[in-house]
C-alpha cells in the first residue's frame, strides 16, 4: 500500500472539511491572519495599524470624552499573533467597526491597556478559533450587528461615516441587526474537560478558560447564530450574555453590567453547543448569565453552569422562543479518575463546600419546548450552607427520559453531601443546615399550565437534601402529566427525598392539572430517612383522572409517602444501619376519576415503595394520611392503596368520598390501613369487593384493630371479598356500615354512644357476613388472637328512617348479621334476611308506613354490578310468564344506576347491558347459613 499516497488523501479530506466549516461561518470571505484599517475617505476614523510580525498594534482612532472610536477594513488576528488597543489610560470603551466584507477570524489574543471596555462588530461573521484569548481588565462585546446605537445616534459598520456620536459616560449602548438575516458568532475550543467529583462539586482544573473576562467583567456575544463548537466562555463574578437574535432587531445593553434587554426582540435566531463547549460562571461569588435564542441546543456533555465558591448568589436565566434540547454526556478529550465521572449537558448552579449561598441563587429556564435526553439536566444544588434559591420553569411541553446509575436526565435542585477523600476519617463530614430550593414548574404568565409534561425510561423530577436542613417544595402545573417506565439507574418519577438520616423536613410535592398517567413502574414519591422528620405531603389535583397503572420487577407503578430506613451503606450513614423514625407523609388526591389498577399502589407506609425490597427498609415511624375525593374510584387487579406502619399502633388513615353519583369499586383490590388503631372511611352511593378483595385495618402485634366506617347505599362482597379489622396481641377494631348521608364521623365511632339516631339512614348490604374468622366466603371479622372477649364490634344500620312494623327473621344480634350470600334462580327458595330497624314487610302484601314514594326503576336505567365470576356485563334472560294465581317473588337481580345518577336494586333484568349482582346456577349457588 502507498502509504505516502494515502496520509496525503487523508490530509486533504481533512483540509477540506476544515476550509468547510469556515466557509460557513458567515456570508463574508474568510479574512487573511491581518489587521487593516479603514483609509477610505468617508468613513476613515484615523486608525492607524503597526505590526511585529504576528502582533498588531492599533493606535490612533477618534476619542470622544472617555470612548475612543476605530474603524477597520479587516480584524483577524492569527494563532500565536495579537491584537493590542494601544488607548489612553482615561478611557471607558474602545467601538471597534469592520466595514469590509470579511469575516473576522480570531485565533489569537486580543488586548486593550487600562479598564476599557472593549466593542467588536462585524456584520459579515466572528470566529474564534481554539487557542483564541482575552486579555483585558475590562468587559468585551461582540456582534454581527450593524451598528452600535446611542440616544439618538449611532456607530455603523454598514453605513460608515466619519463622524462619532457625542456621548456620556451613562449612555445607554444598543446593537441594531439589519434587515437581512445577521451572521453567525463561532466560538471553537478542546471542550471543557470538567468532570464531576464524588462530592458532586466540578474538577474544572483541566477545564481551557477559553474566551475570559476577569473578576466582576462581563462577556457578551450577540449575533445571528451563535455556535460553540467545544469552544468555552468563562467569567468570574460577572455577567455572561449570549444572545442570537433575527434580522431587523434591537437590543439595549444596561449601562455597567452590560445586561441585555430584548423586549424589542419579535425574531430570534439558533443557539448551539456541541463537544462539550460551556459558558461558565466559575469560581467567584456572584454570577450572572443570560442566554436567549430560538432554539437552544445543548449536546455532547456541553453545559451553561455558574459555580459559586464564597458568599454570593449566582443567577442564570435561559430564554429559548421555540425550544431548548438538551442531550448526552461529554466523551471528549479527558478520563475521569476513580469516583469521578464525565458530566451530562445540562443547565446548572452550584453553589460549593464552603461557600454561604443566598436566596438570590436563581435557575430560571424558559421554552415552549423542554426535551432533555442522555441523562441531561436542569439542576440547581448546593454543597455550602445558607439558603439556595430557587428553581423555575416555565414551558408548554416537558421532557425527559433516560438514566443510568450514574445519572438521570431531568430536572432537580438539591442539597449536596460534603464529602472527604473516600476511605478516609473524613470521608463523611458534618452535614450543612441548609434548606433546599424550591422547584416550579409551569407554563407561561401567572398561574399558567404546562400542556404536557413526560417522563419516559427514567426521566426525572428530584427535589432532594443530603443536608441537614429541610428539602424544597415542589410546585407543578401541568395539564397533561404522562410518567412511564424504568431506566437502568431507577423510575421514571417525581421525587422529594430526604437522604440524611439527621435531615429536616421532607419536601411536599404539588401537582396540579387535567390528567395524570403513572405507569410501568413510574412513581410519584416523597421519602425520608431521617431519624425524626416527616416525609413530605404529596398533594394532586386533576380535574379529568389520575391513573395509576403496572408494575414491574423493580416496583410498583405509584404514588408514595414513606419514611423507609437506610438499608445499605452509603455516603450519609456508613453504618447503614438506622431505620427512619420520621413519619409518612399524606397523600391528598381530587380526581374526576381514579384508577389503580395492575399492581399500582398508593402508600403512605414506612415501608419500601419496593415490593422486592428487604424487610429492613421499612421505617419505625408513623405511617401517613391518604385522603381521596374523586368522582369514581377503581382499585383492581392487585392494586393497593395502603398507609400501614411497621409498628404497632403507627397506621395512618385514609379517607375515600365520591359524589351522589359516583361509587367505589374493588376488584382484587387491597384498602389497607394495618398496623394497629388505623382508620378507614368510605362515603359514596356504592361500595363493591369482588374476586379477593380487601379492606383492612388489621393491628400487628400488640396494635388495636382499627375502625372502618362505611357510609353507603350499598354495600356488596362477592368472590371472597372482606371487610376486617382484626388484632394479634390486642383489641379488635371497629366496623360501622351506614347510610350515605348519615354524615357520621370515625370520632363518632369512637365515642361508644349510639352512632345511628332515630332516622338516620341505612345501608342496603349485599354478600357480605358477620364472622368469627375468615372463610372462602365474604366475611366481615373484627376478632383478637386474645380471644372472644377481645373481639372487636360490628354494627350495621339498615334502616330507612321509617317507622313501621319489622319482622326480625334472625333473633341474632347486629353484630351477627345474616345478609344475601348470593342471587340464584327465582325458582329456588332463597331467602332476604334483613336485621334492623324498618325494611321490608313481612310479606308481600304487607304495608309500610312512613315510606318515600316508590318509583319503578327497572327499565329507566343504565346497569352496574357484580357476578360471582367478577365485575361483567351479561343480559339476564326476562322471567317467563305464566297464568297462575300466585306469583314467584323474585329477589333483586341487578343494581342499577338511573339517569339522575341514583343507584337502585330491581328484581327484574333491564333491557340494556345489565350487570348482575350475583347469578349462578343451581348447582353453582352456595347454601345460606340458617
Amino acid at each position: 500500500m502507498d502509504r505516502t499516497g494515502s496520509s496525503l488523501s487523508n490530509f486533504s479530506l481533512v483540509t477540506s472539511i476544515c476550509l468547510g466549516l469556515l466557509s460557513s461561518m458567515g456570508p463574508g470571505a474568510i479574512a487573511q491572519a491581518q489587521v487593516v484599517a479603514d483609509m477610505a475617505a468617508g468613513s476613515n476614523l484615523g486608525t492607524t495599524v503597526g505590526s511585529i510580525g504576528l502582533d498588531f498594534t492599533v493606535d490612533g482612532g477618534t476619542t470622544q470624552g472617555t470612548n475612543l472610536f476605530h474603524s477597520f477594513n479587516t480584524f483577524s488576528v492569527p494563532a500565536t499573533g495579537s491584537a493590542t488597543f494601544n488607548n489612553a489610560g482615561s478611557i471607558t470603551n474602545i467601538f471597534s467597526r469592520v466595514t469590509g466584507n470579511s469575516t473576522s477570524l480570531i485565533e489569537g489574543e486580543l488586548r486593550a491597556n487600562g479598564t476599557a471596555n472593549l466593542f467588536l462588530i462585524n456584520p459579515n461573521g466572528i470566529t474564534f478559533g481554539r487557542d483564541a484569548s482575552l486579555n483585558l481588565d475590562g468587559s468585551f462585546v461582540a456582534s454581527t450587528a450593524e451598528a452600535i446605537t446611542f440616544d439618538g445616534a449611532e456607530f455603523s459598520a454598514t453605513n460608515p461615516t466619519t463622524t462619532v456620536p457625542l456621548l456620556t459616560i451613562n449612555t445607554p449602548v444598543g446593537l441594531q441587526f439589519g434587515a437581512t438575516t445577521p451572521a453567525a458568532i463561532n466560538v471553537l475550543g478542546d471542550g471543557s474537560q470538567t468532570l464531576f467529583n464524588p462530592d458532586f462539586t466540578l474538577d474544572v482544573s483541566n477545564r481551557p478558560a477559553g474566551l475570559e473576562v476577569n473578576a466582576d467583567k462581563n462577556l457578551v456575544l450577540i449575533g445571528g447564530d451563535l455556535n460553540l463548537q467545544g469552544g468555552n466562555l468563562t467569567a468570574s463574578t460577572g455577567n455572561i450574555e449570549l444572545g442570537a437574535v433575527g434580522a431587523n432587531q434591537s437590543v439595549t445593553l444596561e449601562s455597567g453590567s452590560f445586561a441585555v434587554d430584548y423586549s424589542n426582540v419579535g425574531t430570534f435566531a439558533d443557539i448551539t453547543l456541541t463537544d462539550a463547549a460551556s459558558a461558565g460562571i466559575i469560581g467567584g461569588d456572584v454570577g450572572r448569565i443570560q442566554v436567549q435564542g430560538r432554539r437552544i441546543s445543548l449536546q455532547d456533555g456541553s453545559g451553561i453552569a455558574a459555580q459559586i465558591n464564597t458568599e454570593g448568589s449566582g443567577e442564570i436565566f435561559i430564554k429559548a422562543s421555540e425550544s431548548l434540547i438538551a442531550d448526552g454526556r461529554s466523551s471528549y478529550f479527558v478520563s475521569p479518575t476513580p469516583g469521578q465521572s464525565t458530566i451530562p449537558s445540562g443547565i446548572g448552579l452550584i453553589v460549593n463546600v464552603g461557600a454561604r449561598g443566598t436566596s438570590g441563587n436563581i435557575l430560571s429556564v424558559e421554552s415552549p419546548l423542554i426535551r432533555l435526553t442522555g441523562e441531561a439536566q436542569i439542576g440547581l444544588g448546593t454543597a455550602g450552607i445558607g439558603e439556595t434559591g430557587s428553581l423555575i420553569v416555565k414551558t408548554n411541553n416537558l421532557e425527559a427520559s433516560g438514566n443510568s446509575p450514574g445519572g438521570f436526565s431531568g430536572v432537580y435542585a438539591a442539597i449536596l453531601p460534603r464529602l472527604g477523600p473516600p476511605g478516609s476519617p473524613q470521608e463523611f463530614l458534618d452535614l450543612q443546615a441548609t434548606t433546599a430550593s424550591d422547584l416550579t414548574i409551569q407554563g407561561f404568565g401567572n398561574n399558567s399550565f404546562v400542556e404536557n409534561l413526560t417522563l419516559t425510561d427514567g426521566g426525572q423530577i428530584l427535589n432532594s437534601s443530603f443536608g441537614l436542613g429541610n428539602a424544597g417544595q415542589t410546585n407543578i402545573k401541568a395539564r397533561n402529566v404522562e410518567l412511564t417506565g424504568f431506566g437502568t439507574g431507577g423510575p421514571s418519577s417525581i421525587q422529594s427525598a430526604v437522604e440524611s438520616f439527621r435531615g429536616g423536613n421532607g419536601g411536599s410535592i404539588v401537582l396540579e392539572g387535567d390528567r395524570l398517567v403513572v405507569t410501568g413502574g413510574a412513581q410519584i414519591s416523597s421519602s425520608t430517612v431521617s431519624l425524626s422528620n416527616p416525609a413530605g405531603n404529596v398533594e394532586i389535583n386533576m380535574t379529568d383522572s389520575i391513573e395509576l397503572t403496572g408494575q414491574v420487577a423493580n416496583g410498583r407503578s405509584g404514588i408514595f409517602a414513606n419514611a423507609l430506613s437506610q438499608a445499605v451503606p452509603s455516603f450519609i450513614d456508613p453504618s447503614g444501619s438506622s431505620n427512619s423514625a420520621g413519619d409518612g407523609g399524606d397523600i391528598s388526591l381530587i380526581t374526576g376519576k381514579l384508577v389503580v389498577s395492575d399492581g399500582a399502589t398508593i402508600n403512605v407506609g414506612n415501608f419500601a415503595s419496593n415490593p422486592n425490597a428487604p424487610a429492613t427498609t421499612q421505617g419505625l415511624g408513623a405511617a401517613g394520611n391518604i385522603e381521596i375525593v374523586a368522582g369514581d374510584v377503581e382499585v383492581t387487579n392487585g392494586s393497593v392503596i395502603t398507609s400501614d406502619a411497621a409498628l404497632s399502633n403507627s397506621a395512618g388513615n385514609i379517607t375515600i368520598s365520591t359524589p351522589e353519583s359516583g361509587g367505589i369499586v374493588f376488584e382484587q383490590g387491597t384498602l389497607s390501613a394495618s398496623g394497629g388503631e388505623g382508620n378507614i372511611k368510605l362515603r359514596s352511593p356504592v361500595v363493591i369487593l369482588d374476586d379477593l378483595s380487601l379492606i383492612s385495618a388489621n393491628g400487628f402485634g400488640t396494635g388495636n384493630g382499627g375502625n372502618i366506617l362505611i357510609l353507603s347505599e350499598f354495600l356488596i362482597g362477592t368472590n371472597n371479598s372482606d371487610i376486617t379489622a382484626n388484632a394479634e396481641q390486642a383489641l379488635g377494631g371497629r366496623v360501622a356500615i351506614s347510610g350515605y348521608d348519615s354524615g357520621l364521623t370515625i370520632a363518632d365511632l369512637l365515642s361508644g354512644v349510639d352512632i345511628f339516631p332515630e332516622g338516620e339512614a341505612g345501608t342496603i348490604v349485599l354478600g357480605l357476613e358477620v364472622r368469627d374468622r375468615l372463610t372462602p366466603l365474604n366475611d366481615i371479622t373484627v376478632t383478637s388472637e386474645l380471644g372472644v372477649a377481645s373481639n372487636g364490634r360490628v354494627i350495621i344500620n339498615t334502616q330507612k328512617g321509617e317507622v313501621g312494623e319489622v319482622e326480625v327473621s334472625n333473633p341474632n344480634p347486629l353484630n351477627d348479621l345474616r345478609l344475601v350470600e348470593a342471587v340464584c334462580q327465582a325458582t329456588q327458595a332463597d331467602q332476604l334476611v334483613i336485621s334492623g330497624r324498618g325494611g321490608l314487610p313481612t310479606i308481600p302484601s304487607g304495608l309500610r308506613t312512613n315510606i318515600d314514594t316508590w318509583e319503578d326503576m327497572r327499565f329507566d336505567a343504565q346497569l352496574i354490578g357484580i357476578s360471582e365470576n367478577g365485575i361483567q356485563q351479561a343480559t339476564l334472560a326476562q322471567p317467563t310468564t305464566t297464568a297462575s294465581t300466585t306469583t314467584d317473588i323474585i329477589q333483586a337481580q341487578s343494581l342499577v344506576k338511573n339517569a339522575k345518577g341514583q343507584y337502585e336494586l330491581v328484581s327484574t333484568a333491564a333491557q340494556s347491558e345489565p350487570m348482575l349482582l350475583a347469578q349462578n346456577d343451581a348447582k353453582g349457588c352456595p347454601n345460606l347459613p340458617g
